[in-house]
């Protein structure tokens, strides 16, 4: 899957644009050997989006509870005068040089859900 977002506001005199992108998650499993979906969705208890429910788009918020999207924020400046093509290239591009930093974020932040042990 593609990188699939939802620009929300567009602020700064036209010069940022904001809104939240959707990821696939990896399969497999992390280092506790709970699946990343898993790890993903059981600490959340809810994975409402942050997206208004008018223009999520259809099917999304199924995925999200699935665990097999995660959802991240992001802000990308852009050309206010540029022409709408040009706008929605920009943002398109800095989505996928990001999306493999989002996901290593995800990553390092779940690596150990679910890890259980015994010391002493």
């Amino acid at each position: 899957m593609a990188v699939e977002y939802v620009v929300t506001t567009n602020a700064d005199r036209g010069h940022r644009v904001s809104g939240f992108a959707h990821s696939t998650v990896p399969l497999g499993d992390n280092a506790a050997g709970t699946p990343w979906s898993q790890a993903l969705v059981e600490p959340l208890g809810d994975t409402t989006s942050q997206v208004p429910a008018s223009i999520l788009p259809p099917g999304r918020q199924a995925l999200l509870d699935a665990g097999s999207v995660f959802e991240w924020g992001f802000t990308v400046s852009i050309d206010a005068n540029g022409l709408p093509a040009e706008k929605t290239a920009t943002v398109e591009a800095w989505l996928v040089a990001t999306e493999d930093a989002e996901l290593t974020v995800l990553q390092n932040r779940l690596q150990f859900w679910g890890h259980t042990g015994s010391a002493g």
